[in-house]
């Protein structure tokens, strides 16, 4: 039996050292993807609050989005009639301003829970903000004024993330146990 040398040692020691150099290198792509994928997320995040910001700063745009949401609104049969009656007796431009800010808002949690989920936000960070989403999206039969940010939610959700969805509807079971204590 041949005994290993020196110069296999070294040999060994150096191929081990390209291997881990190789997934170092590996793993720097995978978080330089990803790092680039969450600013993507950001970015589009960005465009998206600057478009609808610019909306709310437009009374024209305000009407005609009021005007849109209470038409949708009266064509849902399922629709909470505290809703109904708060959009029928509110100026239309106040309903689009509460829909566009709110449509921001489920956005902007959208991007905080991607960041999340991505590792670049830790769970201190995110706990406290979802459970302010419980509280807020408590049932709509038991609040005196409508849970805009809920309907929307129903009606709107499918543009957001689908982890973030899945996410809300965790929120949403939550909410509707605390409701029920």
């Amino acid at each position: 039996m041949k005994s290993i040398g020196g110069k296999d040692i070294a040999e060994l020691v150096g191929v081990v050292a390209i291997v881990a150099s190789l997934i170092f290198v590996g793993l720097q792509i995978k978080q330089s993807y990803e790092i680039a994928i969450a600013g993507q997320y950001q970015a589009r995040f960005d465009s998206f609050v600057a478009i609808n910001s610019s909306k709310i700063e437009s009374d024209v745009a305000l009407r005609v989005t009021g005007k849109s949401v209470l038409a949708d609104a009266k064509r849902v049969e399922s629709l909470p009639e505290n809703l109904l009656h708060w959009l029928e007796n509110t100026p239309v431009e106040e309903v689009g301003y509460h829909y566009l800010s709110t449509i921001i808002t489920l956005k902007q949690l959208d991007n905080v829970h991607y960041q999340y989920r991505s590792g670049f936000l830790d769970r201190e960070s995110w706990q406290p903000l979802r459970a302010g989403l419980v509280n807020e999206l408590l049932d709509v039969e038991i609040r005196e004024t409508p849970n805009f940010m809920r309907i929307v939610y129903e009606f709107r959700g499918f543009v957001l993330h689908p982890a973030f969805q899945a996410e809300m509807e965790s929120i949403l079971q939550e909410a509707n146990t605390d409701a029920q204590k």
